[in-house]
């Protein structure tokens, strides 16, 4: 779990590393610059954004945007990160000197990989997990769960892409929003966790496929013992199913067969009764 102290403390890398004034708030996208990221979009609505804001892009293939893209933005409020990383723990230092992270999704029509996938994406958005684990406040669109979570939780803000995006947030709100990013991630999603009881229901899941198929096996060697007469050996076998398991219904009812074979009545009609409960 990273130090909640460090991830609130501004850092500067991208300001220095861009030649971007220190007093400007940083909206940081990353991943690929696409349609389904909503990034002609995004590069847009930077035409009507205040003086204080600036877009960076850390583009998951390269340094440069798309040419379909090239008229889409203002220039002095766009940068693009010199040397992209694709790996999470690469972009600590990114991370870490935004004031919020963007992660908009477009649904696109006939698209395998970006039609439904997009559309209920829910939870499973890698971009925005990795905002709220570094306490970066998210900026997203109507997408689901997710959305559903951002604004339940004050994660951040959930736009209305009808219209251009305008960031106008104050250090109040974002220290606010950084604050409840980090809870959540750590009491919601780090794996550190929340894998713990998912790996505990996994081994109680074998423990009992593990249990179901040794009982298998007796009951296996019981029928067997009786079909060879060794019905002794049988009630012995079924008996240890039974101790297992006290309502195992084939069980009970081979020691009721078995009784009422060696004309025990009573005994029959006992295990045979309950293994008709338990049917």
């Amino acid at each position: 779990m990273l130090d909640d102290q460090h991830l609130i403390e501004k850092q500067y890398y991208l300001h220095e590393t861009l030649n971007i004034e220190k007093t400007k708030k940083i909206v940081l996208f990353i991943g690929s610059i696409a349609n389904w990221t909503m990034a002609d979009y995004i590069l847009e609505s930077t035409r009507f954004w205040p003086d204080d804001w600036v877009l960076v892009i850390n583009n998951r293939y390269a340094n440069k945007t798309n040419p379909y893209y090239e008229h889409s933005f203002n220039r002095d409020k766009v940068f693009f990160c010199a040397h992209p990383s694709e790996k999470v723990h690469q972009l600590e230092n990114i991370l870490l000197s935004a004031d919020m992270g963007i992660a908009l999704y477009r649904p696109l029509q006939r698209s395998i990989g970006c039609g439904n996938n997009i559309r209920y994406i829910g939870m499973s958005s890698g971009k925005i997990g990795t905002y709220l684990k570094y306490g970066l406040p998210v900026i997203t669109n109507e997408i689901g769960e997710m959305s559903t979570y951002i604004k339940k939780y004050d994660l951040g803000t959930v736009i209305d892409v009808r219209k251009a995006f305008v960031p106008s947030y104050s250090g109040d709100n974002i220290a606010s929003w950084k604050k409840n990013c980090i809870q959540f991630f750590n009491h919601q999603l780090d794996l550190n966790i929340s894998i713990k009881p998912f790996i505990q229901k996994l081994k109680n899941i074998t423990s009992n496929h593990d249990k179901k198929n040794e009982i298998n096996t007796i009951l296996y060697q019981a029928k067997q013992a009786l079909q060879q007469g060794n019905m002794a050996k049988s009630i012995q076998l079924l008996l240890m199913i039974v101790d297992k398991n006290p309502d195992h219904p084939m069980a009970l009812h081979y020691l009721g067969v078995i009784h009422l074979k060696i004309g025990e009545r009573e005994q029959d009609l006992r295990y045979m009764n309950k293994a008709y409960i338990n049917s």
